[in-house]
């Protein structure tokens, strides 16, 4: 409709030119007056109803974009949502499994707990009965060295208290010349109680040492 009023405002405004531009009576004139005013009136009426198509499409453009945004922002708000849903979901799960571990570990330490306390006996006395054999097998081979010792001792003693010398300290007196060599002298003389005792007189000049020979 707006575009046929500015056709016809259009018409009427070349038909005011064609008529102005010849030689025209004062009535004439009166009549270019009319039309150049009816056309600029259809052309005014053909722009404002276009120019107000104009801005309602725009704005219904406008309306356009907005509701597409609108529900982008519905979408993604509701996919925002679903996220947050599944982290909620997936801390839960977690808290969950934290939980299922922590009493599992609860249970496995109290299993273990147990089974110490149960086989804690048996090993105390596995133990207790190793240690006491071997306590008792190191007491038996103390025993037996000790009797070894005891042996040794006693066959050392009678070897002292009996020496085997070729002289007898304690029998008939002994001079130097009775002797084969000055170390059987000196044997008789420590055993006869020199140098502090000297019955047989072997050391005259009291130096410790019998039959100073050279």
């Amino acid at each position: 409709m707006y575009i046929f009023a500015l056709i016809v405002g259009i018409l009427i405004l070349l038909l005011f030119f064609v008529r102005y531009f010849k030689k025209h009576e004062d009535r004439e004139k009166k009549v270019n007056i009319f039309l150049l005013i009816v056309s600029l009136f259809f052309i005014i009426i053909a722009n404002s109803g276009l120019s107000k198509k104009v801005n309602v499409d725009e704005v219904t453009k406008k309306d356009k974009l907005v509701n597409e945004y609108k529900a982008k922002i519905t979408t993604i708000e509701s996919q925002l949502s679903e996220i947050k849903t599944a982290d909620n979901e997936k801390e839960d799960e977690i808290k969950k499994l934290k939980a299922e571990l922590e009493k599992a570990s609860e249970k496995k330490k109290m299993e273990i707990e147990v089974a110490i306390k149960k086989n804690e006996k048996k090993l105390e006395e596995k133990y207790k009965n190793k240690t006491e054999k071997a306590v008792d097998d190191a007491v038996a081979k103390l025993k037996e060295e000790q009797q070894v010792v005891t042996a040794n001792s006693n066959n050392a003693v009678e070897e002292v208290s009996e020496p085997q010398l070729a002289y007898d300290p304690f029998g008939p007196d002994l001079d130097c010349g009775d002797f084969a060599s000055s170390a059987d002298a000196q044997e008789v003389y420590i055993a006869a109680g020199g140098p502090g005792s000297d019955p047989h007189d072997l050391d005259r000049d009291n130096d410790g040492n019998a039959c100073d020979w050279n």
